[in-house]
Protein backbone atom coordinates (compact mmCIF):
# COMPACT_ATOMS: atom_id res chain seq x y z
CA UNK A 1 0.00 0.00 0.00
CA UNK A 2 1.47 3.24 -1.01
CA UNK A 3 1.72 6.32 1.26
CA UNK A 4 -0.46 8.66 -0.24
CA UNK A 5 -3.71 6.12 0.93
CA UNK A 6 -2.27 6.36 4.35
CA UNK A 7 -1.68 10.07 4.25
CA UNK A 8 -5.78 10.45 2.82
CA UNK A 9 -7.15 8.01 5.39
CA UNK A 10 -5.20 9.09 8.23
CA UNK A 11 -5.85 12.47 8.64
CA UNK A 12 -9.53 11.30 7.24
CA UNK A 13 -10.27 9.53 10.59
CA UNK A 14 -8.82 12.16 12.46
CA UNK A 15 -10.88 14.80 11.20
CA UNK A 16 -14.27 12.57 12.17
CA UNK A 17 -13.14 12.35 15.56
CA UNK A 18 -12.16 16.34 15.97
CA UNK A 19 -15.31 17.43 14.36
CA UNK A 20 -18.21 14.77 15.23
CA UNK A 21 -19.67 17.35 18.07
CA UNK A 22 -20.80 19.59 14.89
CA UNK A 23 -21.69 17.19 12.28
CA UNK A 24 -23.86 15.78 15.06
CA UNK A 25 -24.73 19.36 16.15
CA UNK A 26 -27.54 21.38 15.02
CA UNK A 27 -27.86 22.21 11.38
CA UNK A 28 -25.96 25.84 12.42
CA UNK A 29 -23.23 24.24 12.82
CA UNK A 30 -23.59 20.56 10.25
CA UNK A 31 -22.17 23.04 7.31
CA UNK A 32 -19.18 23.98 9.03
CA UNK A 33 -18.39 20.55 10.30
CA UNK A 34 -18.44 18.87 6.61
CA UNK A 35 -16.19 21.75 5.17
CA UNK A 36 -13.79 21.23 8.36
CA UNK A 37 -14.18 17.26 7.71
CA UNK A 38 -13.43 17.62 3.87
CA UNK A 39 -10.66 20.58 4.08
CA UNK A 40 -8.48 18.72 7.15
CA UNK A 41 -7.31 15.96 4.80
CA UNK A 42 -6.54 18.05 1.87
CA UNK A 43 -4.47 20.60 3.80
CA UNK A 44 -2.86 17.83 5.46
CA UNK A 45 -1.82 16.32 2.37
CA UNK A 46 -0.57 20.20 0.83
CA UNK A 47 1.31 20.36 3.89
CA UNK A 48 3.15 17.21 3.42
CA UNK A 49 4.04 17.81 -0.26
CA UNK A 50 5.35 21.12 0.86
CA UNK A 51 7.65 19.70 3.17
CA UNK A 52 8.27 16.23 3.25
CA UNK A 53 10.10 13.65 1.39
CA UNK A 54 7.28 13.02 -1.52
CA UNK A 55 10.28 12.22 -4.20
CA UNK A 56 10.36 8.06 -3.29
CA UNK A 57 6.87 8.09 -3.15
CA UNK A 58 4.42 6.96 -5.88
CA UNK A 59 1.29 9.06 -6.13
CA UNK A 60 0.11 6.27 -9.37
CA UNK A 61 -3.07 4.20 -6.59
CA UNK A 62 -4.84 1.86 -7.50
CA UNK A 63 -8.25 0.45 -5.98
CA UNK A 64 -6.60 -2.98 -5.98
CA UNK A 65 -3.62 -1.77 -3.75
CA UNK A 66 -5.80 -1.29 -0.45
CA UNK A 67 -6.86 -4.70 0.79
CA UNK A 68 -10.44 -4.73 1.52
CA UNK A 69 -10.63 -5.79 5.19
CA UNK A 70 -8.26 -2.89 6.02
CA UNK A 71 -8.47 -1.03 8.58
CA UNK A 72 -7.03 2.14 10.60
CA UNK A 73 -4.12 -0.09 12.62
CA UNK A 74 -3.20 -1.71 9.42
CA UNK A 75 -2.86 1.67 7.74
CA UNK A 76 -0.91 3.36 10.64
CA UNK A 77 1.15 -0.25 11.04
CA UNK A 78 2.59 0.31 7.42
CA UNK A 79 3.10 3.94 8.47
CA UNK A 80 4.89 3.28 10.77
CA UNK A 81 6.91 0.72 8.53
CA UNK A 82 7.86 3.54 6.16
CA UNK A 83 8.84 5.91 8.67
CA UNK A 84 11.73 3.13 10.18
CA UNK A 85 12.71 2.88 6.21
CA UNK A 86 13.05 7.13 6.41
CA UNK A 87 14.12 7.93 9.74
CA UNK A 88 14.55 11.44 8.96
CA UNK A 89 11.19 12.45 7.66
CA UNK A 90 9.84 15.12 10.28
CA UNK A 91 6.59 15.50 8.81
CA UNK A 92 5.82 11.99 8.63
CA UNK A 93 6.96 11.32 12.37
CA UNK A 94 4.43 14.23 12.92
CA UNK A 95 1.86 12.28 10.68
CA UNK A 96 2.41 9.15 12.66
CA UNK A 97 2.42 10.46 16.13
CA UNK A 98 -0.93 11.84 15.35
CA UNK A 99 -2.12 9.23 13.89
CA UNK A 100 -1.30 6.89 17.28
CA UNK A 101 -2.73 9.57 19.42
CA UNK A 102 -6.16 9.22 17.35
CA UNK A 103 -6.10 5.10 18.16
CA UNK A 104 -5.54 6.18 21.63
CA UNK A 105 -2.14 4.84 21.68
CA UNK A 106 -0.22 7.24 23.98
CA UNK A 107 3.07 5.95 24.08
CA UNK A 108 3.59 5.21 20.52
CA UNK A 109 2.21 8.13 19.42
CA UNK A 110 5.06 9.53 22.31
CA UNK A 111 7.99 8.03 21.14
CA UNK A 112 6.79 9.58 17.51
CA UNK A 113 6.73 13.03 17.91
CA UNK A 114 10.36 12.50 20.46
CA UNK A 115 12.22 11.54 17.43
CA UNK A 116 10.26 14.68 15.42
CA UNK A 117 11.60 16.51 18.09
CA UNK A 118 14.85 14.91 18.06
CA UNK A 119 14.99 15.65 14.10
CA UNK A 120 14.19 19.38 14.95
CA UNK A 121 14.65 20.33 18.65
CA UNK A 122 14.08 24.07 18.19
CA UNK A 123 11.04 23.97 16.81
CA UNK A 124 7.62 25.40 19.14
CA UNK A 125 4.91 23.23 17.86
CA UNK A 126 6.75 19.87 17.98
CA UNK A 127 7.54 20.44 21.56
CA UNK A 128 4.09 21.37 22.29
CA UNK A 129 3.02 17.85 20.27
CA UNK A 130 5.48 16.49 22.70
CA UNK A 131 3.77 17.77 26.23
CA UNK A 132 0.72 16.94 25.71
CA UNK A 133 1.68 13.73 24.12
CA UNK A 134 3.69 13.54 27.97
CA UNK A 135 0.46 14.08 29.23
CA UNK A 136 -1.64 11.32 27.49
CA UNK A 137 0.86 8.84 28.09
CA UNK A 138 1.04 9.56 31.83
CA UNK A 139 -2.77 8.75 32.16
CA UNK A 140 -5.28 10.52 34.61
CA UNK A 141 -3.86 12.02 38.03
CA UNK A 142 -0.61 11.76 36.51
CA UNK A 143 1.79 14.26 35.30
CA UNK A 144 5.29 13.38 34.00
CA UNK A 145 7.55 16.18 35.33
CA UNK A 146 9.27 17.26 31.99
CA UNK A 147 5.94 18.76 30.81
CA UNK A 148 6.26 22.04 32.43
CA UNK A 149 9.69 22.71 30.98
CA UNK A 150 8.89 21.19 27.53
CA UNK A 151 5.89 24.05 27.44
CA UNK A 152 8.03 27.14 29.44
CA UNK A 153 10.64 26.73 26.54
CA UNK A 154 8.02 26.18 23.81
CA UNK A 155 6.85 29.82 24.77
CA UNK A 156 9.74 31.36 25.39
CA UNK A 157 10.61 30.36 21.45
CA UNK A 158 6.70 31.74 20.51
CA UNK A 159 4.89 33.41 22.75
CA UNK A 160 1.94 33.71 21.44
CA UNK A 161 1.66 29.76 20.51
CA UNK A 162 -2.21 29.12 21.31
CA UNK A 163 -1.36 25.64 22.38
CA UNK A 164 1.16 25.97 24.74
CA UNK A 165 -0.60 28.68 26.98
CA UNK A 166 -3.78 26.68 26.70
CA UNK A 167 -1.49 23.62 27.99
CA UNK A 168 0.21 25.18 30.30
CA UNK A 169 -2.96 26.43 32.23
CA UNK A 170 -4.48 23.08 32.61
CA UNK A 171 -1.07 21.52 33.93
CA UNK A 172 -1.19 24.60 36.64
CA UNK A 173 -4.52 23.59 37.44
CA UNK A 174 -3.99 20.04 37.56
CA UNK A 175 -0.97 21.05 40.28
CA UNK A 176 -3.34 23.33 42.03
CA UNK A 177 -1.66 26.63 41.04
CA UNK A 178 -4.79 28.51 39.68
CA UNK A 179 -3.26 31.50 39.94
CA UNK A 180 -0.52 30.20 37.33
CA UNK A 181 -3.47 28.86 35.29
CA UNK A 182 -5.56 32.18 35.07
CA UNK A 183 -2.23 33.92 33.99
CA UNK A 184 -2.19 31.60 30.88
CA UNK A 185 -5.33 31.52 30.17
CA UNK A 186 -5.47 35.28 29.72
CA UNK A 187 -2.77 35.52 27.70
CA UNK A 188 -4.73 33.40 25.58
CA UNK A 189 -7.83 34.71 24.97
CA UNK A 190 -6.70 37.83 22.98
CA UNK A 191 -4.97 35.56 20.50
CA UNK A 192 -8.55 34.00 19.65
CA UNK A 193 -11.46 35.10 17.66
CA UNK A 194 -13.77 36.97 19.69
CA UNK A 195 -17.01 35.62 20.28
CA UNK A 196 -15.76 32.12 19.38
CA UNK A 197 -17.31 28.72 21.09
CA UNK A 198 -13.60 28.72 21.91
CA UNK A 199 -13.13 31.70 23.87
CA UNK A 200 -16.25 31.13 25.90
CA UNK A 201 -15.01 27.52 26.80
CA UNK A 202 -11.35 29.74 28.11
CA UNK A 203 -13.52 32.05 29.74
CA UNK A 204 -15.38 29.41 31.63
CA UNK A 205 -12.41 27.69 32.94
CA UNK A 206 -11.09 31.19 33.90
CA UNK A 207 -14.38 31.65 35.75
CA UNK A 208 -14.14 28.63 37.10
CA UNK A 209 -10.24 28.89 39.02
CA UNK A 210 -11.42 32.45 39.80
CA UNK A 211 -14.02 31.06 41.82
CA UNK A 212 -12.10 28.82 43.61
CA UNK A 213 -9.80 31.16 44.70
CA UNK A 214 -12.63 33.20 46.27
CA UNK A 215 -12.36 36.20 43.68
CA UNK A 216 -14.98 37.64 41.14
CA UNK A 217 -15.34 36.28 37.16
CA UNK A 218 -15.05 38.87 34.91
CA UNK A 219 -17.40 37.13 32.83
CA UNK A 220 -20.58 35.11 33.04
CA UNK A 221 -19.78 32.00 31.38
CA UNK A 222 -21.93 31.32 28.37
CA UNK A 223 -25.43 29.71 28.08
CA UNK A 224 -25.45 26.35 26.65
CA UNK A 225 -25.17 22.77 28.25
CA UNK A 226 -26.66 22.46 31.65
CA UNK A 227 -24.16 20.09 33.02
CA UNK A 228 -24.97 16.96 35.06
CA UNK A 229 -25.54 17.23 39.13
CA UNK A 230 -24.67 14.72 41.46
CA UNK A 231 -23.88 13.89 44.90
CA UNK A 232 -21.21 12.37 46.60
CA UNK A 233 -21.58 10.39 49.54
CA UNK A 234 -18.88 9.05 51.80
CA UNK A 235 -18.70 5.81 54.50
CA UNK A 236 -19.52 6.50 57.93
CA UNK A 237 -16.13 5.21 59.35
CA UNK A 238 -14.32 7.73 57.05
CA UNK A 239 -10.48 7.71 58.12
CA UNK A 240 -8.98 10.88 59.17
CA UNK A 241 -8.23 13.16 56.69
CA UNK A 242 -4.88 15.85 56.47
CA UNK A 243 -5.79 19.48 55.60
CA UNK A 244 -4.63 18.65 51.72
CA UNK A 245 -7.32 15.96 51.19
CA UNK A 246 -9.11 16.60 47.92
CA UNK A 247 -12.23 15.04 46.14
CA UNK A 248 -12.08 14.63 42.61
CA UNK A 249 -14.57 14.08 40.32
CA UNK A 250 -13.72 12.85 37.04
CA UNK A 251 -15.40 12.67 33.92
CA UNK A 252 -14.87 9.96 30.70
CA UNK A 253 -16.54 9.61 27.47
CA UNK A 254 -17.14 5.98 27.74
CA UNK A 255 -16.19 4.93 23.88
CA UNK A 256 -13.03 6.99 24.56
CA UNK A 257 -12.22 7.11 28.28
CA UNK A 258 -8.35 8.57 28.28
CA UNK A 259 -7.56 11.42 27.92
CA UNK A 260 -10.76 11.91 30.46
CA UNK A 261 -12.46 14.56 29.08
CA UNK A 262 -12.76 16.99 32.51
CA UNK A 263 -12.26 16.82 36.57
CA UNK A 264 -13.57 19.21 39.56
CA UNK A 265 -11.54 19.36 42.58
CA UNK A 266 -13.19 19.79 45.67
CA UNK A 267 -13.25 20.12 49.36
CA UNK A 268 -14.04 16.96 51.04
CA UNK A 269 -17.24 17.57 53.07
CA UNK A 270 -19.92 15.01 52.81
CA UNK A 271 -22.60 14.68 51.60
CA UNK A 272 -20.71 16.91 48.21
CA UNK A 273 -22.82 17.89 45.99
CA UNK A 274 -21.73 19.57 42.60
CA UNK A 275 -22.81 19.96 39.33
CA UNK A 276 -20.04 18.96 36.58
CA UNK A 277 -20.61 21.11 33.36
CA UNK A 278 -18.17 21.78 30.12
CA UNK A 279 -16.37 24.78 32.96
CA UNK A 280 -14.73 22.01 33.89
CA UNK A 281 -13.62 20.52 30.48
CA UNK A 282 -9.78 19.46 30.05
CA UNK A 283 -9.86 20.73 26.23
CA UNK A 284 -12.34 23.10 24.80
CA UNK A 285 -12.59 20.94 21.62
CA UNK A 286 -13.27 18.27 23.86
CA UNK A 287 -16.08 19.54 25.76
CA UNK A 288 -18.08 17.13 28.38
CA UNK A 289 -21.35 18.50 26.60
CA UNK A 290 -19.87 16.65 23.30
CA UNK A 291 -20.14 12.93 24.33
CA UNK A 292 -23.49 11.34 24.25
CA UNK A 293 -23.22 9.71 27.40
CA UNK A 294 -20.59 10.50 30.31
CA UNK A 295 -18.88 7.87 33.06
CA UNK A 296 -18.48 9.34 36.05
CA UNK A 297 -16.55 8.21 38.75
CA UNK A 298 -14.99 10.14 42.26
CA UNK A 299 -11.69 9.54 44.18
CA UNK A 300 -11.03 10.63 47.52
CA UNK A 301 -7.44 11.95 47.46
CA UNK A 302 -6.32 11.43 50.96
CA UNK A 303 -2.78 12.94 50.32
CA UNK A 304 -4.34 15.72 48.23
CA UNK A 305 -2.00 14.52 44.84
CA UNK A 306 -3.93 14.17 41.72
CA UNK A 307 -2.16 11.28 41.30
CA UNK A 308 -3.81 8.43 42.89
CA UNK A 309 -1.79 7.11 45.78
CA UNK A 310 -2.43 4.49 48.84
CA UNK A 311 -5.68 4.96 51.20
CA UNK A 312 -7.55 6.62 48.33
CA UNK A 313 -11.02 6.09 48.42
CA UNK A 314 -12.70 5.17 45.36
CA UNK A 315 -15.97 5.46 43.61
CA UNK A 316 -17.86 3.07 41.05
CA UNK A 317 -18.16 4.31 37.96
CA UNK A 318 -21.56 5.40 36.62
CA UNK A 319 -22.39 6.15 33.04
CA UNK A 320 -25.32 8.04 32.14
CA UNK A 321 -26.88 10.31 29.83
CA UNK A 322 -25.51 14.13 29.30
CA UNK A 323 -28.33 15.00 28.77
CA UNK A 324 -30.02 13.78 31.91
CA UNK A 325 -31.62 16.07 34.18
CA UNK A 326 -31.44 13.89 37.75
CA UNK A 327 -29.74 13.69 40.21
CA UNK A 328 -26.73 11.52 40.16
CA UNK A 329 -25.04 9.88 43.14
CA UNK A 330 -21.83 8.34 43.64
CA UNK A 331 -20.67 6.34 46.77
CA UNK A 332 -17.16 6.28 47.95
CA UNK A 333 -15.83 2.75 49.08
CA UNK A 334 -12.87 2.31 51.79
CA UNK A 335 -9.83 0.73 50.42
Amino acid sequence: MTFWVLAVLIPLFTAVVLFWPMLRGKSSTLGLGIALLLLLPAATLLVYQGVGSPRSLQPQVAAADIPPDADMTTLVAELQARMEAEPDDVAGWMLLGRSYRSLQQFDASLAAFKRANELAPNDPGIMVEVAEAMIFAAGPGNMNPEVPFILEAALRLEPQLQKALWLSGMVAMQGGDDLEAIRQWEGLIPLLEPGSAVVGSVQQQINAARSRLGLPTEQQPTAGWAGIELVVQAPENLPNLNPESALFIIARDPSAPNPPLGAVRLSPAFPARVRVTDANSMMPQRPISGADQVQLEARLSISGNPQAGEGDLQSEAIIVSSGTDALQELILKLP
